[in-house]
This record gives C-alpha cells, sequence and structure tokens, in this order.
C-alpha cells in the first residue's frame, strides 16, 4: 500500500572444527607406544577417533572418544607401515574429520649369515651385514680375544675387513656384536662368530744325515693338531733320483749319491691348516 519497511534476519555460521595439532606427528618404532593429543582452536570442540586393522600391524582396529590416544603399535614387516586415525571433531553442532598419520618403523634384524667361512691368520674378513629391510645401518664391535694380537675394533658400516692376527697353534673364534638400525630403531645385536686358524708351523727338525741308498725315513709335525703338509724335492747335481714332491707328512726316498762326497738335498716342505 505504498509503505516500505525493513527487518533484519541474523544467521549465525559456525567453523567447521579442525584438529590444530599436527597431523603428521613422528615415526615410532615397532613396539613403542604411539601417544597423542589432538587439540584445536575451535572452543567446546569433543573429539573421537578410529583405528582401522591394518596388515603387517598386530594390534587390531580400536576406537577412543577423547582427545588423545596411546597404544602399542607391533610392525610385523620389514618395512615401515603408515597408520592411520580418523578424528572426528564436533564442536556448535558442526561436524569434520581430520586424519592423523603415524608411521611404525620395523625392528630391523641380519639376513646375511652369522656362521661365515673361518679365515686364516692375517687375511681380512670381508664380511657385509644386510638386512632385509632396505636403508637398515649397522653399528658392530669386537672385544680383544686372547690369541688375536689385535686390539678390540668397531665400526659404524655394514662392511667388516679387519684383518685378524692368530698368534696361537689352535683356531681362535672372534665374536662380533652387530646392532642393525632403521629410522632411529634399534634392533636386537647379532652375534657374529668367526673362526681365525692358525698359520700352522712345522716343529719337526730342519735337517738330518743319511746315508746312500738309505730312507730319508722324516717325519714332519706341526704344533698345530690337524695340521696338512706338502713336499716338492728338485733335482741336485749328484744325486742320481729325479725331483720329486708329495702331499703326505712323511717323505720316505732312497737317494743315491753318485758322488765320493757329501750332497745336500733340500726339501721344501709347506704346513697347512684350514685351508
Amino acid at each position: 500500500n505504498g509503505c516500505v519497511n525493513t527487518n533484519s534476519v541474523v544467521l549465525i555460521v559456525n567453523p567447521a572444527p579442525v584438529l590444530n595439532s599436527t597431523l603428521t606427528p613422528p615415526a615410532i618404532c615397532s613396539g613403542s607406544t604411539f601417544g597423542y593429543t589432538a587439540t584445536s582452536l575451535t572452543a567446546g570442540v569433543a573429539f573421537g577417533w578410529t583405528r582401522a586393522t591394518i596388515s603387517g600391524i598386530t594390534e587390531p582396529g580400536t576406537a577412543g572418544a577423547v582427545a588423545a590416544v596411546s597404544e602399542v603399535l607391533t610392525n610385523t614387516t620389514t618395512a615401515p607401515i603408515n597408520v592411520t586415525y580418523v578424528y572426528t571433531i564436533t564442536a556448535n553442532g558442526c561436524v569434520n574429520t581430520n586424519n592423523v598419520v603415524v608411521t611404525v618403523n620395523p625392528i630391523p634384524v641380519l639376513s646375511s649369515t652369522l656362521t661365515p667361512l673361518a679365515i686364516c691368520s692375517g687375511s681380512a674378513l670381508n664380511y657385509t651385514a644386510t638386512s632385509a629391510t632396505v636403508g637398515a645401518t649397522f653399528a658392530w664391535t669386537r672385544a680383544a680375544v686372547v690369541g688375536i694380537s689385535n686390539i678390540a675394533g668397531a665400526g659404524a658400516t655394514s662392511g667388516i675387513n679387519e684383518s685378524l692376527n692368530n698368534t696361537t697353534a689352535t683356531p681362535v673364534n672372534a665374536t662380533y656384536i652387530i646392532t642393525p638400525s632403521y629410522g632411529g630403531c634399534a634392533g636386537t645385536p647379532f652375534n657374529l662368530v668367526v673362526t681365525v686358524n692358525p698359520t700352522a708351523v712345522i716343529t719337526s727338525a730342519a735337517g738330518k744325515t743319511i746315508c746312500d741308498n738309505a730312507s730319508t725315513a722324516y717325519n714332519a709335525t706341526s704344533s698345530t693338531v690337524g695340521a696338512t703338509f706338502a713336499w716338492t724335492r728338485a733335482a741336485v747335481a749328484g744325486i742320481a733320483n729325479p725331483a720329486g714332491g708329495g702331499v703326505t707328512a712323511a717323505i720316505n726316498e732312497n737317494l743315491d749319491n753318485t758322488t765320493t762326497g757329501s750332497v745336500n738335498v733340500t726339501y721344501v716342505i709347506t704346513s697347512s691348516y684350514g685351508g
């Protein structure tokens, strides 16, 4: 009727609540407790969360109606696994969801042999530690051992290339303690036992005198029990026998001296143990 009026309608738009706590917390080690507390800048927020069952994580899916999560997560694989917590945030009748993702690192183990082949005294070990966990790192220690002249050793590499010197007449075991790690997660230390074989030394006499055409009747011996022997003899002027050789400790040749004087005949004897 030609009349005009105005009215104001006020609509309150509440914000969608969101988390202001990190959505990517630091990774944890398998078997450790994941502790997390959700926060939001929106006043009066209520929290709830769920976690599904994940392949490779021992613990079954679970849920909570609080801001805090505190549970042990166990990774049974050799690779990192991401675990997602779905947070439901409610405030002033408004509902929103945020995903909080935590990485559960594996506990690495050795996949390389713990019983390597024996080495000879003075030879390099040439051992490389490996793990099925890609990117694993390694540290090792070796205590001083009676019978091994090397002092204690240690390293922070996968390769162990020490040359160990056995000063005895018998094999000596040296133990390396190797600890694999991944993402700050240290695995169980493993004992690598290396046998260091001795250098077999001949202990039998270095010479003897025999009569013409009599047996040498020599038997090589060593202080290293189980040592084996090989010998060679070159042809010698004044000795009718051709060059000879053998792979036994006993040398029983009859040497024929064709001269009127004494002739020296040299046998080169090589002792061995464990290759």
